[in-house]
């Protein structure tokens, strides 16, 4: 995992890095190759010639670019580069020579009219490398720093409107896109700490994040839109630099991950078993995208528990799943429904409480009675006429063994109801995990959606605590808070996931890796995470971000495992 830090708390792991011998010359040598390996994947090795534009500042992100270009000349030596600098370089810095003998074009704001040079260079760059300001900006923008962006966003604008006039004209003109926006480290007036964003900070497609997480990018809508694709360059510092600050948030990758075993001699009890309740007159589909998630997870088993309205509806067409008749009323379960749930409840190894379940009276007190009796453990019993048999859970490996009770996810209408509820937190299992978007959190916390999204890590982490549950906050970066206080951040951000149902896949998700062994946090890390690859897989399929709705997520699965090493 790799921290989320703020400003001074980089500076404090870089003054430690030079004491323990990674001096400055390393960790720019280091930039230097993680920013040209990118900027060679993204033009294109074989490409002969390309074009890249640097805006150069005078700190350590300015340096940062000068021994990339240094370095980027000995590899892609046909390339054209070009420093602009934002305050001139002293020709007395050694650096400066190197630059001269390796040809690369240098241009000082200074000595440029109006941005002219600037604008041009814009124009006829595959990519343009934002390496004026890092962790130490002041906002707002000033001086020469707010002109070179204001120019370059009018270059950019001008370059994206002459694209589309040329494609959509009666010539077949190729026309190159606009050029790929790189920042290193931070973009440019995106405070480290904050998220805020000055008004001239360029929208990048990518941002090339140095050492560590910066807090302010995960922070805040504003900083996650400019910041584009999120990459991390560790720069190769020892894990041990970061044991004073190991109680921050940390940014989830997948070599995080802890999937559970597959056996190939496994059987349908051997990969667990789910129930999953839910469903009423006017959502009749959310039960059925979360059992379809769970067995693309590779559960063994679902069991979706409902009224006759919403099994009528989706028996015809969803074969896998196994069906419990609950009573309700005008389609929505009743308060009568807990006598009927509770012997079957303790068959399975994981339960999700919520997806169409909706806001009835009736369904609220049909979970007030379901969560007084949670603990009540009955001798299984052989279901009547329209249930299954009951058959004795065969157990996968030792930490299904050792499971006490059935684990508990709560989604979507259940977290509503919950927020009805007067002490509803201590109601729950140990470790029952809620997965709330803002709304739902503000009715949980009562408070406002404004204060969750201006509080993410602290509220989280601090609710995680006091309701013992493991919290996933959603939402771009989602946030995953664990009793012990712990917190981690999701490396996705992407609108594909903002449609109807994309949260029923979660639920369902996470359901079938806890229903396969895994302890609540892991359960949810795995499949937040996994669900996030979902999106971007999903939209490259289709084309387009825009076209991905739940469904979409749920069939590129076993694609995510695939690249997973999971297949």
């Amino acid at each position: 995992m790799i921290p989320v830090l703020t400003g001074a708390q980089i500076k404090t792991i870089e003054l430690h890095a030079q004491e323990n011998g990674y001096g400055t010359a390393y960790l720019f040598d280091r930039v230097a190759e993680a920013v040209s390996l990118r900027l060679i994947q993204i033009i294109g090795h074989d490409r002969v010639q390309a074009k890249v534009t640097f805006l150069v500042g005078s700190g350590n992100n300015g340096r940062d670019a000068l021994f990339t270009a240094l370095l980027l000349r000995a590899l892609q030596p046909t390339w054209q580069l070009s420093l602009y600098f934002a305050k001139p370089l002293n020709a007395d810095d050694p650096i400066f020579d190197d630059l001269m003998k390796a040809e690369v074009f240098m241009v000082m704001a200074g000595d440029d009219q109006q941005y002219r040079v600037l604008q041009n260079l814009i124009a006829t760059s595959q990519v343009v490398v934002d390496a004026l300001l890092g962790i130490g900006v002041r906002l707002p923008l000033e001086g020469h720093i707010a002109g070179i962006l204001q120019a370059t966003q009018q270059s950019l604008r001008r370059v994206s409107k002459q694209s589309i006039l040329e494609v959509t004209g009666n010539s077949p003109i190729k026309v190159e896109q606009r050029p790929y926006i790189l920042a290193i480290d931070l973009p440019t007036g995106v405070h480290a700490d904050t998220g805020e964003v000055d008004r001239h900070t360029l929208n990048c497609d990518e941002t090339l994040v140095l050492i560590a997480m910066k807090q302010g990018l995960v922070l805040t809508q504003d900083a996650q839109t400019v910041s584009g694709l999120i990459s991390i360059a560790p720069l190769g510092l020892p894990v041990h630099f970061f044991k004073h600050v190991q109680s921050v948030p940390q940014f989830l990758t997948s070599g995080d991950l802890q999937f559970p075993p597959r056996k190939q001699t496994g059987h349908k009890g051997s990969f667990g078993k789910v129930m999953i309740v839910g469903g009423s007159t006017n959502y009749i589909g959310a039960v059925g995208l979360s059992a379809k998630s769970a067995y693309r997870m590779g559960v063994g088993l679902v069991t979706i528990a409902s009224s006759n309205v919403v099994i009528d509806a989706l028996a015809g067409i969803l074969l896998e799943p196994t069906w419990i008749v609950l009573p309700n009323v005008m389609g929505v379960i009743a308060h009568t429904a807990q006598p009927v749930l509770m012997p079957e409840l303790h068959q399975v190894d994981a339960l999700l409480v919520g997806p169409g379940l909706g806001q009835d009276p009736q369904t609220k007190a049909f979970l007030e009675s379901l969560l007084e009796q949670h603990s009540f453990k009955p001798q299984a019993e052989k279901r009547g006429l329209g249930f299954l048999p009951h058959k004795p859970t065969e157990v996968a490996h030792a930490s299904r063994e050792e499971k006490q009770s059935t684990a508990w996810v709560m989604d979507a209408d259940a977290l509503n109801l919950l927020s009805q509820i007067e002490n509803w937190h201590s109601a729950l299992p140990p470790h029952t995990i809620l997965t709330p978007h803002p709304g739902e959190m503000a009715r949980l916390c009562g408070t406002t959606i404004a204060s969750v999204q201006a509080n993410r890590f602290g509220l989280t982490q601090q609710k995680a605590q006091e309701w013992n549950c493991v919290v996933l906050l959603k939402g771009a970066h989602t946030v995953i808070g664990s009793p012990d206080g712990a917190i981690y951040v999701l490396p996705y951000k992407t609108d594909a996931l903002s449609t109807a149902g994309s949260g029923d896949v979660l639920a369902g998700m996470i359901l079938g890796l806890l229903a396969q062994g895994l302890d609540s946090l892991n359960a949810t890390l795995c499949a937040a995470y996994l669900h996030g690859m979902c999106g971007h897989v999903a939209s490259r399929k289709l084309g387009s971000t825009r076209a991905v709705i739940a469904s979409d997520l749920i069939e590129v699965i076993g694609h995510c495992y695939a690249d997973l090493g999971l297949a």
